[in-house]
């Protein structure tokens, strides 16, 4: 029976995990020596790509919800007066 891995995280820009990255970009393989014992590590195959591949951006997405939400100070800006200008371009004629 296949045992589940054991994840121990690390922060991404500490010096073991920079290593590590490096040696697997390299594609050597990567062995922890304590001291006491040597661990090999094997990466996991496919998780970085799907722990990385994004959504597709949508009309709806929240993203454009923040457009326009600032104040700009520059004279004729929209950034503050989003709402007026967008009821304004939809009004009918």
């Amino acid at each position: 029976m296949h045992k589940e891995a054991r994840t121990i995280k690390v922060t991404p820009d500490s010096e073991i995990a920079l290593l590590i990255k490096e040696a697997v970009a390299a594609g050597a393989n990567v062995v922890v020596d304590t001291g006491e014992a040597r661990y090999p590590l094997q990466p996991v195959a496919g998780y970085l790509t799907r722990r990385l591949k994004g959504r597709p951006l949508t009309e709806d997405d929240p993203l454009f919800a923040l457009a326009g939400i600032a104040r700009s100070g520059i004279p004729g800006g929209l950034s503050g007066r989003k709402k007026e200008a967008l009821a304004r371009a939809y009004r009918p004629k």
